[in-house]
């Protein structure tokens, strides 16, 4: 007896051991990943400030081109002989302060890049986030080069490529900010772990079931993705055009609006032109233009036309499937607003006479439009993913369903007759296209759920 009780005491002991070495490890763990989760978020928002960063930089870029002064400072990478870093702050006066500021701002853009992707490099536990830091260090640098040379070889097209690759810059910042999120880390969680239930069969009466996709499930997600894809392209092509138009002195080749020369059709003969030439130069004190800059022009019109169509039957897709997705509808409707103060401000710049903050602001919105709805692309494809199914820990991905039945989670665990291929609802609960009858009516629905 004294042995018996001997061994169940050392047997106890060692439980007890076990237990307490099993809570510690947990709570090392605890610690870790909450270690891991603030180091996450001071890198998230490191992104976000680095992308903030580079918006005043694109406008002052901008007052650099609406002021004349990109020759302002004429040698490169020096400040007329000086440091760029140590030129006089007196100095910096008329066009020489918007031209030398853009080139500091640009400097601290660059500076914080490096800091960003030697973080991402450190930090980063994703192998395509950090090589997209990487790839946001070697854009970087070109930038800045490709600035020089715009100052050494008076080209024309090197600054409307200048231009656009801030652009797309700017988007890949915005990007690498999103990426970095808890809000993007869940949805990469949530989604592998349904991959894991996908990859369970569904079966009724032992055979599997293939069941119909709900109502906004894969047909709303196609759509919406198609959309927010093209948006995004037509307005990159928009703002590709508007910076040619801007480099090729085009912006008042047609000076009034909406009439064309107080008419509708441009001019389409040399008379016609050399007239208007005439009436530019002796009414409008401007500089005569050439058929190619009124077609530049007019092609910058129309297509802010295709720009405002894609806006707004994206608006309607995510307004009419997915307005419970605070993360789709809250960029939707910046996207939206954005396009309403743009073309307002073309207006205005037609009417305005090119005046260069009306002008500078016109190029800093669409620069922020052209993010708004690049961020709302990746959104899209990452929450409108093509299958959508119950998870097992009761998160959906997808939009909601004009379903008949709502069911709880624990309702569509464990009643089958409660069925299951569902879209995200309010209040997370499921709303289930598809039901089957209780088990004595019909062969019964099991769930692959651990």
């Amino acid at each position: 007896m004294a042995e018996g009780a001997g061994c169940c005491h050392r047997i106890g002991w060692w439980w007890l051991r076990i237990g307490e070495s099993q809570t510690r490890f947990r709570g090392n763990m605890a610690i870790q990943a909450a270690s891991t989760d603030r180091s996450g978020f001071r890198l998230h928002c490191f992104a976000v400030l680095t992308t903030i960063v580079m918006l005043p930089l694109i406008f002052v870029g901008g007052l650099v081109t609406s002021h004349g002064a990109a020759l302002a400072v004429p040698d490169w990478p020096t400040s007329y002989g000086y440091n760029m870093f140590l030129f006089p702050w007196h100095k910096m006066v008329g066009g020489i302060f918007y031209e030398h500021s853009h080139r500091l701002i640009a400097s601290l853009v660059g500076f914080m890049t490096i800091i960003l992707t030697v973080w991402l490099y450190i930090k980063e536990s994703r192998q395509w986030v950090r090589q997209l830091g990487l790839i946001a260090l070697a854009l970087v640098i070109f930038q800045g080069v490709l600035g020089g040379l715009r100052v050494l070889l008076l080209k024309q097209y090197i600054a409307i490529f200048h231009a656009c690759l801030a652009q797309s810059f700017f988007c890949l910042l915005a990007a690498i900010a999103l990426f970095t999120s808890r809000w993007w880390k869940e949805r990469e969680r949530v989604q592998s772990q349904q991959n894991e239930v996908q990859d369970k069969k569904v079966t009724i009466g032992g055979r599997p079931l293939h069941s119909p996709p709900c109502q906004g499930g894969v047909g709303g997600g196609v759509a919406l993705r198609r959309w927010t894809l093209w948006t995004t392209a037509l307005i990159f092509i928009q703002l590709i055009l508007g910076a040619t138009m801007r480099h090729t002195d085009s912006g008042l080749a047609v000076p009034d609006f909406p009439l064309i020369y107080d008419g509708v059709l441009p001019p389409l003969d040399s008379v016609t032109l050399e007239q208007i030439n005439q009436q530019r130069i002796w009414q409008w004190n401007l500089e005569p233009v050439g058929f190619l800059q009124i077609a530049i022009h007019l092609m910058h019109r129309i297509w802010a036309l295709a720009v405002a169509f894609g806006v707004l039957r994206t608006f309607w897709i995510v307004w009419r499937r997915y307005r419970d997705r605070r993360a789709l509808k809250i960029p939707v409707m910046l996207l939206a607003a954005l396009l309403a103060v743009q073309i307002s401000l073309g207006i205005f710049v037609v009417w305005s006479g090119k005046e260069a903050d009306v002008t500078t602001a016109h190029v800093a919105v669409g620069a922020l439009t052209l993010v708004v709805s690049f961020l709302l692309t990746l959104v899209a494809f990452k929450i409108a993913s093509k299958k959508h199914l119950v998870h097992k820990s009761g998160r959906l991905l997808g939009s909601q369903s004009a379903s008949k039945t709502v069911c709880s989670f624990e309702q569509a665990r464990f009643e089958p007759h409660c069925f299951l291929r569902c879209c995200s609802a309010p209040h997370h609960h499921f709303q289930c296209k598809y039901v089957w009858p209780a088990p004595g009516g019909s062969p019964s629905v099991r769930v692959p759920f651990a």
